[in-house]
């Protein structure tokens, strides 16, 4: 399929899957409460960047590795599995020894549920990397929606019977959600792929130079990245209390949320890394970039306005305090649309140099902010500190665009009459 097709595909497919994953986080919230949602932001948050580090960008280098078409699909998967192996088998060893010297869990939650929920994080993370990279970017949500949809009809189904569950059940039932998307998708991988996969289940010995040099930069970027936008969670836990961070972590994942449409768009154009040397390509892409800005823009007053009632009437009045932090988060957060887009030209590009500064800058405001705001204001402090970092983060990534191909601010924000029309006769061509 060409780029244009691919780009509509998974925009629809992005979209679809937001609201099922809308309405399920509507009704796992609620049935979980304020500490319930604590205690889920401090698991994902943990286990997700135990995940990052141990992952050193493979999945980022394995879909780079299929759009350039270096090897082949049996070589490359004996190569997965080897190292997937590898990845799960340091997260056990690091999770039993930290309880064993700390005598805590790191996940906050019980270790041996949390570990099977980083692992299968992992292998959810190559389930996505290898359809992506093979632009079946459809497969993805067709199987994460199913997943969804079912989870909220089956709570649906209990709580309109009267089984309300604890909250150690509802968060085991969402790592049971994680067992079923990973080994899903790359089960479905396998099964279509089955007659190009003839290759022996023995590990390989040797790794792939490429594939590390490659993913350590989206490392180092990525690592970056996640401790600039999770720094929060990990500081409010500390200065506050679950409640208080259940709270806020309710706005922040409304803000994440929005984020899924330009990192849905972004995937597209990191798989087109062959083509990004095209010119009429690059056109596009700045015309895409111009319209979804101002997508956002629009979004965002709307849901300023309207921020306070949705909250308290899907989510109840135990969570009303959110909303003033996602008042402040969304101007950062619609600055940081961009950084989203342009990490993914700029990885297309193997300018990744750009992503890691601009990445460390990010974490770094953020956290020094961090520790000044949130102890004397609060949950309000945290979404201060957040939305500074993610605005500064979003106007240094279109700097550096910007600079790279000597444009103006001017030629990149001034649309043109008839742009948008004319982006959807080629989206929908």
């Amino acid at each position: 399929m060409p780029f244009h097709t691919h780009l509509l595909h998974n925009l629809m497919g992005r979209m679809l899957f937001l609201g099922a994953q809308l309405l399920f986080n509507i009704l796992f919230i609620r049935l979980l409460g304020p500490h319930g949602n604590g205690q889920l932001a401090l698991l994902t948050t943990n286990a997700a960047l135990l995940v990052l580090i141990v992952g050193q960008g493979m999945d980022a280098a394995l879909v780079y590795d299929i759009a350039r078409q270096r090897q082949t699909r049996a070589s490359r998967m004996r190569y997965l599995y080897s190292l997937f192996w590898m990845q799960a088998l340091i997260i056990c060893v690091f999770s039993l020894l930290f309880q064993y010297f700390t005598g805590y869990s790191y996940f906050g939650f019980t270790n041996s549920w949390g570990l099977v929920y980083a692992v299968t994080l992992l292998l959810n993370n190559y389930g996505v990397a290898l359809w992506n990279g093979e632009k079946r970017f459809r497969v993805v949500y067709e199987v994460l929606i199913l997943i969804y949809v079912c989870a909220f009809l089956l709570l649906g189904v209990m709580y309109l019977l009267g089984k309300h569950l604890s909250e150690t059940a509802l968060l085991k039932f969402y790592v049971g959600m994680s067992i079923s998307s990973g080994v899903g998708l790359v089960g479905k991988y396998l099964y279509s792929y089955r007659t190009d996969l003839h290759f022996t289940l023995i590990p390989v010995s040797v790794f792939q130079k490429e594939w590390l040099r490659f993913g350590q930069l989206v490392f180092w970027a990525n690592l970056f990245q996640y401790l600039a936008y999770r720094m929060d969670i990990w500081m409010v836990a500390a200065f506050l209390d679950k409640n208080q961070l259940g709270v806020y972590a309710l706005a922040e994942k409304i803000i994440q949320t929005l984020w899924m449409v330009p990192s849905s768009l972004a995937t597209v154009v990191f798989a087109y890394a062959d083509r990004t040397e095209d010119p009429s390509w690059l056109a596009q892409f700045q015309t895409l970039l111009r319209i979804v800005i101002g997508c956002f823009v629009v979004a965002d007053g709307l849901l300023f306005l309207s921020g306070h009632y949705l909250i308290t009437r899907f989510w109840g009045k135990a969570f009303q305090d959110s909303v003033i932090p996602l008042w402040i988060l969304l101007p950062g957060a619609s600055l940081f649309v961009l950084n989203i887009l342009l990490a993914a030209y700029f990885a297309a590009r193997n300018k990744l140099q750009f992503n890691l500064v601009n990445a460390a800058l990010c974490c770094i405001v953020i956290l020094l902010c961090d520790l000044w705001w949130i102890p004397k204001n609060g949950i309000t402090g945290a979404a201060w500190a957040s939305s500074l970092g993610y605005g500064i983060s979003g106007v240094c990534a279109c700097m550096l665009f910007l600079r790279m191909h000597h444009l103006s601010w001017r030629t990149l924000f001034r649309g043109h009459p008839g742009e948008v029309r004319r982006l959807f006769q080629y989206l929908l061509r």
